[in-house]
């Protein structure tokens, strides 16, 4: 069962006099910061460090085993420790983290604005210019300046708190790109995070040169306190704020006194139960909190005011034993976390947005394949988000560089193997330079690409504006698409591509857009350029066969025939609930197809009986049915030599 958590909550205590806290801008940011996994932090406040009680523990660490070497044994801050007194996940995804972005950019993409030089330094940022800059959040600001305030504050937080750099001034920008993504953020393991940057403080300030410790010391005072409770500020009073959650051990009779007799009931789903280490629920009907001269929050009652009630009562922890993990476990760890079956990143390499397995389809696939959200564009995915997926999509882009300049500037195919490269340089950074654990990882993504419609739509067969069609025969132009796309593929594979899906062009002579313009009797279809297409398609999957016959080792292609499953589509369309399949749901002109669908145009009254949306594109329920033929049709008529789920379970 999931542990319940404090819920946050910036109302006031009598909403009824502030009745509208929920269109109040508190409300927001704090549900932000709350998202982000910040709660115990923020529910800290001041503390006043004991720099002797610092020094002394500093003088007891030893590095060689990360223990405090006390008179009675060794001791040591955990993981535990870290949740329970700060109130941080430690379970969660690895914070990895580039130190060679342009971090003037990132701070005015993320913040809004762009410090001065004077304020960074390296990779971190002054934070006073900080708290100057976003002290006050301003009255009647929109979502995306709240999302400024919030990473400004969480930043201050990390600077502050968890991540304290020894200058005491200034905040490391390593930590900005998590919090683009809030959901994201809350996902990570921090606490972890802050322990392991903390040990390393610790270390650091044993070399007798040095004469400064950064890191969460106020976590190292909050274990002292918890630990040698006669070292602790003395309580001023204790109230009983929440029935704890009953064990079917505990001891009902023990009797236990508080200093007030109000007991307060609350809800056990908004509260914090025991942790499930030494101490458990035994012997407990009551949750405590208590009021320092320094202001002790929620978020450390258990450790500051807890155990000594229950040391008071004569409940003595288990003894639990934490073995050290060796070198070789440790190295295991992290490269399960960083590289395991689950990391599997789903690379886009698609950029058809004319063809008929369009972005819309990618995205099916890509939440059968289990990923909760798109995949996110390349000109906005840096860092460790580039480890969880890059869609590098370019509307109207093909595999020839000059395919659909007609329609604006765009991405071709040559320069999407180029961004790739450069994201490969990025990771390769990120793993540290071990091309070993970069090359493992790569093994296991999937990369899709969707090219060659373009090339034919805005292209050959668009004699206005190209010459390729009175260049090439149309069994030239295939073998030069083939050429070309089959060098930019071996690219891939030189750069860690194994599992590549490639998909054949679609019958685009039936599309709307097409069936505006053809005037033919014979058939319904143009199918001048279905023949066309079908030499491309053809060539295409023997050159699928070359590559998984051993032109590229260790290559797994699958090869999605687009043209076959949107032709059975056609022909059995009314078994699918298809009622109109050769004009679209919304457009202009004949066929709704001359012009694409307007902004504020009425689409038809029922999408779901139409094959197309617009002139080029098919309907979700179309593209749903192509997904699930190409994810795990058991005939290679569709998926050859196997299908997605079976790609990726390799």
């Amino acid at each position: 069962m999931e542990p319940h958590r404090f819920v946050m909550d910036p109302s006031p205590s009598d909403p009824s006099v502030l009745t509208r806290q929920d269109k109040h801008i508190s409300k927001k940011i704090w549900e932000e910061g709350v998202r982000a996994g910040f709660y115990g932090i923020a529910k800290l406040g001041f503390i006043k460090m004991d720099w002797a009680l610092i020094t002394t523990l500093v003088e007891r660490w030893r590095q060689e085993t990360h223990t405090f070497h006390l008179p009675h044994g060794e001791m040591t801050i955990t993981l535990q420790d870290v949740e329970v007194m700060l109130g941080l996940p430690v379970d969660g995804e690895v914070l990895v983290g580039s130190t060679e972005l342009n971090w003037s950019e990132l701070c005015l993409q993320l913040l809004g604005v762009s410090p001065p030089p004077n304020k960074l330094d390296g990779s971190r940022l002054n934070m006073k210019w900080l708290q100057d800059m976003f002290g006050v959040l301003p009255d009647d600001v929109n979502e995306v300046t709240v999302q400024w305030y919030t990473r400004a504050y969480i930043l201050e937080l990390l600077g502050g708190s968890y991540f304290a750099d020894k200058s005491g001034e200034k905040v490391h920008l390593i930590f900005l790109p998590m919090l683009e993504d809030f959901d994201a953020a809350g996902r990570y393991g921090w606490g972890s995070a802050a322990l392991a940057w903390l040990y390393r403080e610790l270390c650091r300030a044993t070399d007798p040169n040095s004469c400064d410790i950064a890191g969460a010391l106020i976590l190292v005072q909050l274990w002292a306190w918890s630990r040698f409770p006669h070292i602790s500020p003395a309580i001023k009073s204790i109230q009983p704020i929440v029935n704890a959650v009953d064990d079917t051990n505990a001891n009902a009779d023990v009797d236990v006194d508080v200093d007030v007799d109000v007991d307060v009931d609350v809800d056990v789903d908004a509260a914090q139960p025991l942790p499930g280490g030494p101490y458990g629920t035994r012997a407990l009907r009551k949750i405590w909190y208590c009021e320092r001269d320094q202001g002790i929050a929620n978020a450390i009652d258990l450790a500051d005011c807890f155990l000594p009630r229950l040391q008071s009562l004569n409940c003595k922890p288990m003894v639990v034993t934490f073995r050290a993990y060796s070198k070789d476990q440790i190295l295991k760890m992290l490269h399960e976390r960083l590289m395991g079956e689950n990391t599997m990143i789903y690379l886009l390499l698609y950029s058809d947005a004319s063809s008929l397995l369009l972005l819309c389809l990618t995205s099916l696939i890509s939440q059968l394949l289990g990923f909760p959200n798109y995949i996110p564009p390349y000109s906005r995915t840096r860092g460790p988000a580039l480890l969880r997926g890059v869609n590098y999509a370019s509307g109207a882009a093909g595999i020839r560089d000059e395919t659909g300049t007609n329609l604006g500037d765009h991405t071709s195919m040559n320069q999407q193997v180029v961004n790739f490269a450069s994201t490969v340089q990025d990771m390769r950074r990120l793993f540290r330079g071990d091309n070993n654990a970069l090359n493992s990882h790569l093994s296991k993504c999937i990369f899709y690409s969707g090219m060659g419609s373009n090339d034919y739509l805005n292209n050959y067969f668009m004699p206005d504006f190209y010459t390729s069609s009175s260049d090439f025969t149309v069994q030239a132009f295939a073998a030069a698409l083939l050429q070309d796309y089959s060098r930019q593929l071996t690219q891939l594979h030189a750069l860690g591509a194994r599992k590549v899906i490639v998909t054949a062009v679609g019958q685009i002579g039936c599309i709307p857009y097409q069936l505006a313009r053809y005037h033919g009797n014979s058939s319904r279809c143009n199918e001048k350029i279905n023949t066309a297409i079908s030499l491309f398609n053809s060539g295409l999957r023997k050159l699928v066969d070359r590559f998984n016959g051993g032109q590229l080792p260790g290559a797994k292609f699958v090869y999605l025939d687009s043209y076959q499953s949107t032709k059975d589509l056609y022909l059995n369309a009314s078994s699918y609930g298809f009622e109109v399949v050769d004009k679209g749901c919304c457009g202009v002109g004949r066929n709704n197809g001359q012009i694409t669908c307007l902004p504020l145009q009425q689409a038809c009254e029922d999408r779901r009986k139409y094959l197309f949306w617009d002139a080029f594109h098919p309907t979700e329920v179309a593209n749903i049915y192509f997904a699930k033929n190409s994810y795990s049709s058991q005939t290679q008529s569709y998926a050859y030599p196997m299908n997605i789920q079976q790609l990726a379970m390799l």
